[in-house]
């Protein structure tokens, strides 16, 4: 994968079409840094972390995220949401 190009992936439920109505969606981004390094290299890691909690500061400020919560200690580090689609949907409806 050429170092520009950034890549988004639906996983788990949604995925493999389990979901119910109340399932998450699991979401990976790729291409951003190397996962295999992410793993064995502390320093990697610390510097990927602190780019999630700069992401996780910016979508605590918008007004359609219900919940917003970094997971860093997990193995892989995730930020796990909550969005007001209500909220969102009246959001797109005042830009069109």
């Amino acid at each position: 994968m050429p170092e520009d190009s950034i890549e988004f992936k639906v996983y788990g439920s949604m995925a493999t079409k389990l979901a119910i109505d109340t399932s998450d969606m699991d979401i990976s981004i790729h291409g951003v840094v190397d996962s295999q390094g992410v793993m064995s290299n502390k320093d990697l890691r610390t510097l990927t972390v602190q780019a999630m909690e700069r992401i996780h500061r910016y979508l605590d400020a918008l007004e359609w995220i219900d919940s917003n919560m970094l997971i860093d200690k997990a193995s892989v580090p995730v930020i796990k949401l909550v969005v007001n689609l209500i909220k969102l949907d009246k959001l797109r409806e005042k830009t069109d």
